[in-house]
């Protein structure tokens, strides 16, 4: 469902929106429940104040209060909104111990394509598979799926079915595996990994349209299903 600068899901239980930030035209989501108006923010991309601000007019839209910054993993193109959020509102950053090389690597990245960047300006939160997170009642589980870098994560809400895979699966595509951090091999388990999820499970991954885990299992070009 289309609205204004978003696309507005609600899924059992859960409300996503989808923002589309930056050069790379990355996906933004920001979650909450049916129940509750604090928020969760995942892989905050915002590149420029434009964006800056339809980032807060949707919040103000829905009367949500962001609590806490969830990343699937931290390069620039899903972190570009983090120390924004951190220097407005001291906004928690979550994310695996591991990629906190490629968050010192995202000034050079910034260099080298002259994009804007201000990064994270406190140290973010440890986050590592068989821990959970939660905004209302509704939980979430953490899964470890590297192969596009090495400490990726995936965010799985199972009473709505809802998988939010960052850069590890797109529709009909998957991550790059060229990147520091990166390996065909691993990003093969990781895919199958989640193909291990039953086929109703909505994918909202880091660029693109959402997917299923069935669409893919039968569609993906690169890994279908064994």
């Amino acid at each position: 469902m289309s609205y204004q600068h978003y696309n507005l899901y609600k899924r059992n239980k859960i409300n996503i929106i989808q923002f589309v930030f930056g050069p790379f035209q990355e996906n933004t989501f920001v979650i909450w429940s049916e129940n509750n108006q604090q928020a969760i923010v995942i892989d905050p991309g915002m590149s420029n104040g434009q964006e800056e601000n339809i980032f807060q007019n949707a919040l103000q839209e829905h009367n949500l209060i962001l609590k806490a910054i969830y990343n699937t993993h931290c390069h620039i193109d899903h972190i570009m909104g983090v120390g924004y959020l951190q220097k407005k509102d001291s906004i928690v950053f979550y994310h695996h111990p591991t990629e906190e090389s490629n968050i010192h690597r995202s000034s050079q990245m910034s260099a080298l394509w002259n994009i804007p960047y201000s990064p994270p300006i406190e140290k973010g939160k440890s986050l590592t598979e068989g821990e959970t997170w939660q905004i209302g009642e509704e939980i979430f589980e953490v899964i470890e799926v590297p192969g596009h870098c090495e400490g990726h994560l995936a965010f799985i809400h199972h009473d709505s079915k809802t998988i939010f895979s960052g850069d590890i699966i797109f529709r009909e595509s998957i991550g790059r595996t060229d990147l520091p951090g990166g390996n065909i091999d691993i990003i093969q388990n990781s895919i199958y990994r989640l193909y291990t999820f039953p086929n109703e499970y909505v994918i909202f991954n880091g660029h693109g349209p959402e997917t299923t885990i069935g669409h893919e299992k039968n569609h993906n070009p690169f890994f279908p299903l064994r």
